[in-house]
């Protein structure tokens, strides 16, 4: 049998990404973004363009940063503000464990290992698809 290699990602290089995910995105709460004192982004909440959605990994707690993250997509409402409504969707995993969210859960964001924002989830849309990639069969 044989065995599949494991990899080993480092993720301090990874970059901002701005897409558009859409019209609708299933999960609605509020973000708040890390000062730069408390670990955060050193510029304050990403410039994300008005046309565009801000996008990164995350992942639900008790996963870690080690073995739960995956691709986020967030769509603020105030792109200047430290605090703002906000929606999310996973780009790609579903929304079952270890990625799970439901009202009262948060979502940490990171950009590579380092948690940028909390994301806390208030509804999340049972219609709305919880990714946006589809998988290939």
């Amino acid at each position: 049998m044989q065995q599949t290699p494991t990899r080993s990602w480092d993720l301090s290089s990874c970059t901002v990404v701005h897409v558009r995910a859409g019209d609708f995105l299933p999960f609605h709460g509020h973000v708040v973004w890390l000062t730069s004192e408390q670990g955060g982004r050193q510029s304050g909440p990403p410039p994300t363009p008005p046309d565009q959605d801000y996008a990164a990994t995350a992942f639900v707690p008790p996963a870690t940063v080690d073995d739960g993250l995956a691709s986020f997509v967030l769509r603020v409402r105030d792109r200047t503000a430290w605090r703002s409504r906000a929606d999310g969707c996973w780009l790609v995993v579903e929304n079952v464990p270890p990625n799970q969210v439901g009202p009262g859960d948060v979502i940490v964001v990171t950009e590579g290992a380092r948690t940028v924002a909390y994301f806390h989830v208030d509804a999340v849309d049972v219609d709305i698809p919880t990714r946006l990639v589809a998988q290939r069969k």
